[in-house]
């Protein structure tokens, strides 16, 4: 009698949530690099950081997008975010059953982000023209241009420290955002 009880209360508790939900969540952390570092990220068109960066991005549709890439002097690069269904979904066949499928796919949980590293090579432009439409133009986005370096110079030190990073890659990193000066 008392085993039947149990199973009573988990069975709702069972049924109305994913496996998937359960196993990742809605969202999911994607690491951005880049060579130099301290290059500007932009998902979508909306700048969200500098490199190196870690966001968080829905497992939903709103998740998806292309990763832009961009430095003074380097070429601009672009790669693309997808969904890919994730294991844990299939686990809902054994555990939740239909209606934790269903949770999954209302939730976004059923699907990774994919790729969740990623690591820009910047190529430097050949030539020797300024590309007026990033270069500074006045003294006041020059003064923005030393923030975004000192908060690039934080943000690796902080990593460092963390230990997110190795010294070696903090002394590399870091000499790659100033020799873009």
């Amino acid at each position: 009698m008392r085993n039947l009880f149990v199973l009573l209360l988990l069975c709702p508790v069972m049924f109305s949530i994913g496996c998937a939900t359960i196993k990742h969540g809605t969202t999911q952390p994607v690491s951005i690099d880049s060579y130099p570092a301290g290059a500007t990220v932009r998902i979508n068109g909306d700048v969200v950081g500098h490199t190196p960066l870690v966001v968080t991005r829905s497992r939903t549709e709103e998740g998806t997008g292309v990763v832009s890439v961009e430095q003074v002097g380097y070429e601009k690069k672009d790669q693309q975010l997808r969904q890919s269904l994730s294991g844990a979904f299939w686990a809902n066949l054994l555990l939740g059953g239909v209606i934790g499928m269903g949770v999954d796919l209302i939730t976004g949980a059923w699907a990774n982000i994919q790729p969740h590293e990623m690591n820009f090579q910047l190529a430097q432009v050949s030539n020797s023209t300024p590309n007026l439409e990033v270069a500074p133009s006045n003294s006041k986005q020059i003064g923005v241009e030393i923030d975004k370096t000192k908060d690039r110079l934080d943000s690796l030190k902080k990593a460092r420290d963390e230990e997110i990073i190795t010294e070696q890659e903090y002394k590399a990193k870091r000499k790659a955002v100033v020799d873009a000066l």
